[in-house]
């Protein structure tokens, strides 16, 4: 081979390999910046919230404060279930905390407080910013307690982080039956209420706690005998 035609290939070969590696290099950067974005779509994304949540503990300052398992959420009748339940009584060990999101944005919390009775805030979810959304309600009410029935609108946020099937939602009081707060606070958020996620039908056959009781000039509401959010896509 003419010896001046390889002194001129050796040049143009090395540049097309540095052209090639830059352009893989550019690929697995991008390929990798698009994981990353992926990957933080799932923890604070729109989509991370969508799901039927059971809580499972509360987080306060980085420790857990309260630990909620499969067995203290068994209901059982006072006096001989758990502690302090009255006699007759339906009760569970620390009460029954519910998120349901569907992916349209219906969404519905529910209070179950130790001894059963049920405060239900329904209303439509919508994602503003990367773990921060707002939840606005339309309607609260009880079927334990029919009286309680407001229509009054109002929004509350909701700061979230996911971690596969878990959810932390920040919260103000962990007792109180909507512990998300009115405005978004400056200060990063320190307790946590911690949910699992469980499927639609797990949640109304095992979980799902709203016991009727109507009186005489307040009968229950409609919303305590209808179908949560469906949070799975349909089959076809």
């Amino acid at each position: 081979m003419d010896v001046s035609l390889v002194k001129t290939l050796a040049p143009i070969t090395l540049a097309v390999l540095g052209v090639l590696a830059a352009a893989m290099s550019a690929a697995t950067q991008a390929s990798r910046a698009a994981a990353e974005r992926r990957s933080e779509e799932r923890r604070s994304g729109p989509s991370a919230l969508r799901g039927s949540w059971i809580w499972a503990g509360v987080e306060d300052s980085g420790h857990r404060v309260l630990d909620v398992v499969e067995s203290d959420l068994v209901r059982r009748v006072g006096p001989t279930g758990w502690p302090g339940c009255a006699r007759g009584v339906v009760c569970t060990r620390h009460g029954i905390r519910v998120l349901v999101i569907a992916g349209d944005g219906s969404a519905r919390w529910i209070t179950n407080v130790k001894t059963s009775s049920d405060f239900e805030s329904v209303g439509r979810i919508q994602w503003t910013a990367p773990g921060v959304a707002r939840f606005d309600v339309a309607h609260r009410f009880s079927c334990a307690h029919p009286r309680l029935h407001e229509r009054d609108r109002e929004s509350r946020v909701v700061r979230f982080h996911r971690d596969g099937e878990l959810l932390r939602v920040a919260v103000e009081n962990g007792t109180a039956v909507l512990p998300l707060p009115l405005a978004v606070s400056p200060d990063v958020p320190t307790r946590w209420m911690v949910f699992r996620r469980v499927s639609d039908a797990t949640l109304r056959d095992r979980y799902l706690l709203r016991l009727c009781q109507p009186e005489p000039d307040s009968p229950c509401d409609a919303r305590c005998f209808d179908a949560m959010p469906s949070t799975e896509p349909t089959s076809s």
